[in-house]
């Protein structure tokens, strides 16, 4: 029990630095999915995804249907376009950055008002939840971005 305490403590005191908190922060949550990001491919979203963003600007009617994921498309194609040498790496690698990017937000608005390691936790315990999920860019986790930076603007807004 005793030494659940100290680490703990040590990760509390580590969080309560300002920036060195959040630089721990976001690389312990973007070291946690790049980890799960080689874990296998299935043939099912991963390449539905991967075939959209590939195809968005080159071939835009055999993708039709993905249009009602618009946004998630040209953000996903146009990624692919500069980076496409990383192929089904670099998509996943894209969604790491979305999901960080949205649980950093989080982050960010609950530190003020909850204890940082409770913050933490919890936002950890959702990003393994996460890891079960689908890994590329897609339409769920970009809405869950967009969502979550709205959420801080008006709160910034509003105080």
């Amino acid at each position: 029990m005793k030494t659940f305490t100290n680490i703990s403590g040590s990760i509390d005191a580590v969080l309560a630095k300002p920036k060195v908190g959040d630089v721990v922060f976001i690389l312990f949550s973007m070291m946690l999915q790049v980890v799960f990001i080689f874990q296998g491919v299935d043939l099912a979203d991963s390449g539905f995804n991967a075939t959209f963003y590939q195809q968005f600007f080159d071939h835009p009617v055999s993708v039709e249907y993905n249009f009602m994921f618009w946004l998630t498309g040209v953000i996903g194609a146009s990624f692919y376009k500069l980076f496409g040498f990383l192929g089904l790496w670099g998509i996943r690698f894209l969604g790491v950055l979305v999901n960080t990017s949205t649980v950093y937000i989080s982050y960010r608005l609950l530190k003020r008002h909850i204890p940082r390691l409770h913050a933490f936790v919890g936002l950890m315990i959702v990003l393994l939840w996460l890891n079960n999920d689908i890994k590329e860019l897609n339409y769920n986790s970009l809405s869950a971005l967009m969502n979550v930076s709205i959420i801080a603007f008006l709160y910034h807004g509003c105080i």
